[in-house]
């Protein structure tokens, strides 16, 4: 299991323990819905991600982008309110970590997409439900 979570760090973002800000944001499209996202695309800005942070507004994420297709896994270190992850890969909502709460102890739970994702979306908690978003959804990103 150790061996196991060793070779999965890598692979690990989400949240680290101090703030930084992102270089761009972008317009992040599900169905009808639509956030403004800070984007991640760098391993320190992945790292980082929306730890330390007080909130999020309802129409407001965090947009993770890789160069890679493949399965990811995320954690909530450093993080101080609930959020939903939205994993997209190649355009399309490949799956929903609905609700995922703040870590009560330093033991951390690991969140895996369970399929390839090139981008991961995070957002307030219950906003997937709230939106409707479904796997297989279009994702439009400007």
């Amino acid at each position: 299991m150790a061996l196991a979570l060793m070779l999965a760090l890598p692979a690990i973002a989400g949240c680290g323990s101090s703030r930084s800000k992102s270089a761009s944001m972008v317009n992040v499209r599900i169905g009808a819905a639509m956030v403004r996202a800070d984007v991640a695309s760098t391993e320190a800005a992945r790292e980082q991600g929306l730890a330390g942070r007080a909130g999020l507004a309802e129409d407001r994420g965090m947009l993770f982008v890789y160069r890679d297709h493949r399965e990811r896994t995320y954690w909530m270190k450093g993080m101080r309110f609930p959020i939903d992850i939205v994993w997209i890969d190649r355009g399309r909502v490949t799956g929903v970590e609905p609700n995922v709460p703040v870590p009560t102890d330093e033991n951390l739970t690991i969140y895996p997409s369970r399929a390839p994702a090139d981008r991961v979306l995070e957002v307030r908690a219950s906003w997937a439900a709230r939106q409707r978003v479904k796997r297989g959804a279009r994702v439009l990103v400007k």
